[in-house]
């Protein structure tokens, strides 16, 4: 019988650092991942560049304009941050139930 284990794993800024990845532009840059493109919505992820600024997860767009008007304010793409290329493709025995989402 085959014994069930899961293990969590949380990286750090990753929704930005895909962005980051995919958009050479962006890397270096203060980072926000928004799930709609509104003042009055919050960063779902920040990159290293924009925490360094004190904008982190569940800080308010306007807020983080306001301490960076720079940041460059990305839409999240969920499905993207799942099938990762360097997560996905790895020995799927350690990964062959994925789950994902905003929470």
């Amino acid at each position: 019988m085959m014994t069930l284990r899961c293990l969590f794993v949380d990286f750090d800024s990753f929704f930005a650092s895909v962005e980051q990845h995919d958009d050479p532009h962006l890397r270096g840059r203060p980072v926000a991942v928004v799930a709609v493109p509104s003042d009055t919505t919050c960063c779902l992820a920040a990159s290293q560049e924009a925490k360094r600024l004190g904008i982190k997860t569940g800080t308010g767009v306007r807020e983080a304009r306001e301490r960076c008007p720079d940041i460059a304010l990305v839409l999240a793409r969920p499905a993207r941050y799942v099938n990762a290329p360097r997560l996905h493709g790895r020995d799927r025995r350690l990964h062959p139930y994925r789950e994902s989402g905003f929470g």
